[in-house]
């Protein structure tokens, strides 16, 4: 059985909230580059705590 883990829950949601922000950004800006940085920096944090939960 799989255990409820509000770690991993939030990460997920907070994934979906960048990508959802970066979607509106693109509509309304031209500047890519703060953009994709901010897409790279943020979704990554859900693979790491799948990582941390596969290794336990």
């Amino acid at each position: 059985m799989k255990r409820y883990n509000i770690i991993q829950e939030k990460s997920y949601a907070f994934a979906l909230e960048i990508l959802r922000i970066a979607k509106n950004l693109r509509a309304e800006s031209t500047d890519r580059v703060l953009i994709n940085q901010l897409v790279r920096s943020g979704v990554p944090v859900g693979a790491d705590v799948e990582e941390a939960i596969g290794a336990q």
